[in-house]
Formats: structure tokens, C-alpha cells, sequence
């Protein structure tokens, strides 16, 4: 891959202008709908170029390796990751106990059923063991350093208990039959603001439980660039979905604007950047306690699990300033 994120050819993509002309009513009407949220994102991007200016910094290993690839990863000691794994258990069994209520009814696995939001308020123990990790092993201080800030707090966790076999991860289009192409999920984040990712393994996770896929160095693709805007935009948008509608809406855009944060569903399976992609990308396959910590203008994606679960713990780092 070259140093920009990947650009999709919507007019000759089988499910948009394959399908679809272009409308000119159609197109306006998207544009509308995108015009203000250009604006919110273009102030967005203006006021992490003020803080921090792309000019990342770094006070330990975590954080070189964060400069350079945009990902790096730890391993837990046990006496850091027990406290997190035992108080984490009660909410796994809770998620399980909803997916197996969804199975049992005849209803399809999505989003929402396999993640648990948690809160200080709720989940003290497991917010508590969280928060003790990220002192002790100074990645509140990697998150600081490298957006140029005073400091970092957690803004948010998540449990997740993802099986085999969810619809929402596998059909990407309701209304046409295509193979989902290899690159399915890779998407950056839309929310602009200075902030890490990190996924916990909370059990161990091999080739076939969908591990987290981060693409190393792409943070620096096309960095501050009008592009990641508009994509951020668009991902922020009721355009997001791929219905008929909104596919049709979507290739009446300007090409400028035919462009999404999240945009690997939309990729050609077989096509050199489409291979090209998933060579790169490094795949957090390892045991329980193992984290991977990324900054989420990295091309990322949680993995399509294939067999048993992944439990994993999402943690959302905020700069302070």
C-alpha cells in the first residue's frame, strides 16, 4: 500500500454504480446531509492540529513504538491481569446469558448483543483493576506524551463476548449476493478527537477467534488531510448504512465526497491493494492478558470470529488538556 488510505472505484462496484445511476435530487439530498458534519469534523481536525499539531511525543517504549507504527502491545503480569480477569467474569457470564436468550428465540446475533458497556458506578471492581494497570505499567503516561497533554483518564470500557457465526459481521449487503471481501471491518475512527484504543485480551485468542487486525504506520496516511475529514464525516452521518437507498444516494455524491471512515466492506476481493492491505496488517493473535494499544487513525478492525469466542476488554484513553 502507498502512504494514503485506500480510494474505492464506487462507480464500477457491482453493488453501487453497478446497480445504480447516479440522481442528481438523490445526490443533493446526501450532500446536505454531509455539508454540516464537514464543517463539525473540519473544526474537529483544527483543534487537534492546535494541541498537538501531529507532532507526537513519547516517554517510554510504548510510545516510540506508538510514533513509528501506531500500535504497539503489552503483556499484563499476572498480578496485574487476575483482578481484571476475576472481576470481569460476572459480565462475560451475563453477555453469554443474552446471546444464548437470542439464539434460543430464532433472532440474529448483532452489535449490540455481544457488547456490555461498563461504568465506574456499576463495574467498581473492574474499573478499579483497570485503572491500577494503566498507572502501574505508565500507559496513562504514553497517552499524554503522545498528544502533546496534561495528562489521560479512561473515557470508556467495554466487554465484549463475540461467537462464531454473527450475521452483522458477515453480510455486508442485504438486497445483493457478493463475497465479502478479505479486508471486511477496516474502517479509522470517526470521532477525530486525541485519544488510544486498547484491546484486552480477556482469553486467549487464536487465528480462528478474530483477533483485532491493526495495519502498522497507517496513522501517517494522508495525516491531517481533507480526505480523513470527509471520512469521518460520512461515518458520522444517516448515510452510514448500505441499503439500496443509501448506496444509490451515495454514488450520486461528488467523487470527492465518496469516501468512508469505514470502507473495507467496500473493498474487491482479489485486487492487489484489497491483498495488499491484509498482508500488512498485524493481528493481535495471543493469550489472555495480552494488549494491544493503537491510535485509532490507524486502519483497524475487530477479526470475524470462526470458532469458540473472543472475550476481549475495550478501553477508550482520552488526552487531557
Amino acid at each position: 500500500m502507498g502512504a494514503e488510505l485506500p480510494r474505492i472505484d464506487y462507480l464500477s462496484h457491482p453493488a453501487y454504480g453497478g446497480l445504480f445511476q447516479p440522481d442528481p435530487a438523490a445526490g443533493a439530498h446526501a450532500r446536505a446531509l454531509l455539508e454540516p458534519l464537514i464543517e463539525e469534523m473540519t473544526a474537529v481536525e483544527a483543534q487537534r492540529v492546535d494541541r498537538f499539531g501531529y507532532d507526537y511525543g513519547a516517554v517510554n517504549r510504548q510510545g516510540e513504538e506508538l510514533i513509528e507504527r501506531g500500535v504497539t502491545q503489552v503483556r499484563l503480569p499476572d498480578e496485574l491481569m487476575d483482578p481484571v480477569h476475576a472481576a470481569a467474569q460476572p459480565v462475560i457470564q451475563a453477555i453469554q446469558a443474552r446471546i444464548a436468550e437470542t439464539r434460543a428465540a430464532g433472532k440474529a446475533i448483532r452489535f449490540k448483543t455481544v457488547e456490555q458497556l461498563l461504568s465506574p458506578e456499576a463495574d467498581p471492581a473492574l474499573w478499579t483493576a483497570v485503572d491500577r494497570f494503566l498507572r502501574e505499567l505508565g500507559i496513562y503516561d504514553t497517552v499524554a506524551a503522545f498528544f502533546r497533554a496534561k495528562s489521560a483518564r479512561i473515557n470508556g470500557l467495554a466487554l465484549f463476548v463475540n461467537p462464531a457465526s454473527q450475521e452483522w459481521a458477515n453480510r455486508l449487503f442485504k438486497d445483493v449476493k457478493l463475497e465479502a471481501p478479505p479486508t471486511a471491518g477496516f474502517h479509522i475512527d470517526s470521532n477525530g478527537k486525541c485519544y488510544l484504543k486498547g484491546i484486552l485480551h480477556l482469553s486467549d485468542v487464536g487465528p480462528e477467534q478474530g483477533p483485532t487486525g491493526v495495519v502498522p504506520k497507517s496513522h501517517l496516511w494522508g495525516q491531517g488531510s481533507r480526505e480523513r475529514v470527509i471520512r469521518r464525516a460520512f461515518d458520522r452521518s444517516p448515510l452510514l448504512a448500505r441499503t439500496a437507498e443509501l448506496r444509490r444516494a451515495f454514488i450520486s455524491l461528488p467523487e470527492e465526497l465518496q469516501v468512508k471512515a469505514e470502507f473495507g466492506g467496500d473493498m474487491a476481493p482479489g485486487a492487489p491493494d484489497t491483498a495488499a492491505l491484509v498482508d500488512e496488517e498485524l493481528r493481535a493473535v495471543g493469550p489472555t492478558g495480552l494488549l494491544t494499544l493503537f491510535d485509532p487513525d490507524t486502519v483497524h478492525r475487530g477479526g470475524n470470529v470462526r470458532s469458540g469466542e473472543r472475550h476481549a476488554l475495550q478501553l477508550v484513553l482520552t488526552a487531557q488538556y
